[in-house]
């Protein structure tokens, strides 16, 4: 979701938004400022309508980016004012911005064995 954001070349808010199916997306809100990236709040697992209410309450324009602002876009334009979306070329995983988003967040070399996945949902065993 970190390297979607990267995708908006404009300072603002941004959410991004990957499909999960059966109205469900995973979602992370970041604020790019002088072409730095800050994550707000945590990644999150929702229905698409509980993430429309967080984005409700943001009062400024917000990028909306990824799979999901495609596929949500007239639902999201219709409930959320400030909604601003980018060419739809841009809503893909690009290599230049995962490189670009993993020299910010470290700016070291990082052996590759303590790398770990962040799950957002729990397994279909756990829940």
């Amino acid at each position: 979701m970190e390297t979607l954001a990267y995708n908006v070349e404009e300072d603002g808010i941004i959410c991004s938004l990957i499909d999960a199916k059966n109205n469900n997306v995973y979602y992370g809100f970041f604020e790019k400022k002088e072409n730095n990236y800050k994550q707000i709040g945590k990644f999150e697992f929702d229905d698409i309508n509980n993430m429309i209410d967080i984005a409700k309450k943001i009062t400024k324009k917000i990028f909306f980016v990824g799979n999901a602002s495609i596929l949500y876009k007239d639902m999201i334009k219709s409930q959320i004012q400030f909604a601003e979306f980018v060419q739809e070329e841009k809503n893909n995983l690009n290599a230049r911005n995962i490189g670009i988003a993993a020299y910010n967040k470290r700016q070291e070399i990082v052996d590759s064995n303590h790398i770990m996945p962040v799950y957002l949902r729990k397994s279909n065993a756990e829940r």
